[in-house]
């Protein structure tokens, strides 16, 4: 994540051939997001059938961090973050099984009876 001076937010990437350096280092993705500025740190990772995808957090104000899952192309050895354009794409597909628990991140608890519910 690196966000310059009078500049848009970005996210940048590091390589090198050897962990003391010389490092190279590219813009991987500059984009704007459903009416908010650009995106902040992330992290890229893949799934058991050699998928990588980029998991990317984008302030919203009073909202909070929300996190937005895009795919990553691999060009010229550099993960590159959103569609061919280098757009965080509106709909996409992820090929996971479903395991749908029944449980939410969000739920209500009227807190009636002597102690609140247990999960």
């Amino acid at each position: 994540f690196s966000w310059p001076n009078h500049g848009k937010r970005r996210q940048v990437c590091y390589r090198a051939d050897k962990i003391t350096g010389p490092y190279e280092k590219k813009v991987i993705m500059e984009d704007s997001y459903a009416g908010f500025p650009y995106v902040g740190q992330g992290c890229i990772i893949d799934d058991k059938n050699g998928n990588w995808y980029g998991l990317i957090f984008q302030d919203r104000g009073g909202v909070g961090r929300v996190p937005l899952l895009m795919p990553v192309r691999w060009t010229d050895g550099w993960p590159m973050l959103g569609d061919r354009n280098g757009h965080v794409p509106a709909t996409g597909t992820i090929p996971l099984t479903p395991n749908d628990t029944g449980r939410r991140l969000v739920e209500s608890d009227d807190f009636h009876g002597k102690e609140a519910r247990k999960s």
